[in-house]
């Protein structure tokens, strides 16, 4: 069955994140959304570099590090733990973290050097 996504731009006021730990399938959920967004593409880092993510997760995963944080107020993985990668669009914004929202939703949060957010809901359609 393939699976296709939509992203919507949003703000944090229509967010409610999933405040529970994850289990297996939160983990392959967030997988998946990030593998769709981000995997055959191509971002501008920090150094000004251009970095094409491989189609494999696992690319993905050396490249950002997405190290999962469960201490702070939501569940997350930490999309900045390696490198800065910016917005292909919002230059100014780069990706920061990735957490589920009370939909089931995963939603990238960027930043931008004044620590505006902004967020990206990713909507998975089965």
């Amino acid at each position: 069955m393939k699976t296709n996504f939509a992203t919507i731009e949003t703000n944090s006021n229509t967010i409610k994140p999933y405040t529970t730990d994850w289990n297996e399938n939160d983990f392959k959920t967030v997988k998946k959304a990030l593998k769709k967004y981000f995997c055959g593409k191509s971002f501008l880092n920090h150094k000004g570099e251009d970095i094409k993510i491989y189609s494999i997760f696992q690319h993905l995963e050396y490249t950002l590090g997405l190290p999962y944080v469960s201490s702070s107020s939501f569940p997350m993985l930490v999309l900045d733990c390696n490198v800065l990668l910016y917005h292909p669009t919002r230059k100014e914004f780069y990706y920061n973290y990735a957490f589920l929202d009370n939909n089931n939703n995963v939603v990238l949060a960027l930043t931008d050097k004044d620590e505006n957010e902004l967020f990206i809901s990713i909507l998975i359609h089965k």
